[in-house]
């Protein structure tokens, strides 16, 4: 419905759906307001002279165990999409970018998405870029599901 690719010349289409990709961006957006709420806690600690211990965070957890949890192509179309949405390519360069999120070495997906500052907004700009528009998507998912990008 809103973009359509096949990796590698196999003909397989790419489907990321709305709904998946509204959860992780819902579990990024609470995870860098986490990180905002524990910055600011780290400045009163260090007016404090008080020196507060990293504590695991459970929203990065949650954020990395829905990245890890899609397929690797679904893993990939996030990549895209991140790169289409900070500006890297183009939405109509949607493949190329896939094809090279698919030959991206070094850390892993979750890895990587989660070192990204505004990971929630980049993936929206990303996702309205490629024909999806999220926010209307957002307001009645309720009525509907099962929407793909692809």
């Amino acid at each position: 419905m809103i973009f359509g690719s096949s990796h590698g010349g196999a003909g397989n289409e790419l489907d990321v759906s709305l709904e998946r990709l509204s959860v992780i961006i819902h579990l990024a957006r609470k995870h860098e307001a986490d990180l905002l709420a524990v910055d600011a806690s780290d400045s009163r600690d260090d007016a404090d002279g008080g020196a507060s211990q990293p504590e695991q965070d459970p929203s990065e957890r949650d954020l990395r165990a829905a990245i890890a949890a899609l397929p690797a192509d679904e893993q990939a179309v996030l990549v895209a999409l991140v790169w289409i949405g900070r500006g890297d390519f183009a939405p109509q360069e949607f493949d190329e970018a896939l094809t090279r999120s698919f030959d991206r070495k070094g850390s892993s997906i979750p890895d990587y998405l989660l070192g990204l500052p505004a990971l929630a907004d980049t993936l929206v700009k990303g996702t309205t870029a490629c024909g999806a528009d999220f926010n209307a998507y957002e307001s009645g998912r309720h009525g509907r599901s099962g929407e793909t990008l692809h």
